[in-house]
């Protein structure tokens, strides 16, 4: 029988991949960690939309807390590939449409993370 009191496990990833591009995140955040993205989440307003601004800071914070790995490579002079190691201001620097793949793999990510629960009530991780 599982134990309702456990540590997050950090080694416990997910990986998309598409055209040989991959990110990997992780697939567990600490109570913390949860609590730190849960006041960035933006609130809905009366018109029913979001704030942009607020939205945007909750993706970078969900992407910071999760970013394990990616393919992002620049390439040098003699035409080697050189890894261009994850982070926030990596992830700003993308050119727009590979960071709305980012932002779609970060949306099909999160419900994992999150623990959301199907219909059935069956976790979706």
């Amino acid at each position: 029988m599982g134990s309702k009191l456990q540590r997050v496990n950090r080694e416990a990833t997910e990986r998309y991949e598409e055209d040989g591009d991959f990110v990997v995140f992780r697939k567990e955040l600490t109570r913390g960690e949860m609590g730190r993205l849960m006041r960035l989440f933006p609130q809905q307003r009366e018109d029913g939309t979001r704030d942009l601004e607020q939205a945007s800071a909750f993706m970078e914070e969900f992407f910071d807390l999760v970013k394990v790995n990616w393919s992002l490579a620049d390439v040098d002079e003699e035409g080697n590939e050189i890894p261009v190691p994850i982070s926030v201001q990596a992830y700003r620097d993308l050119e727009a449409s590979s960071g709305f793949w980012v932002d779609a793999q970060l949306n099909t990510h999160m419900p994992i993370v999150m623990n959301v629960k199907d219909a059935e009530g069956e976790s979706t991780s």
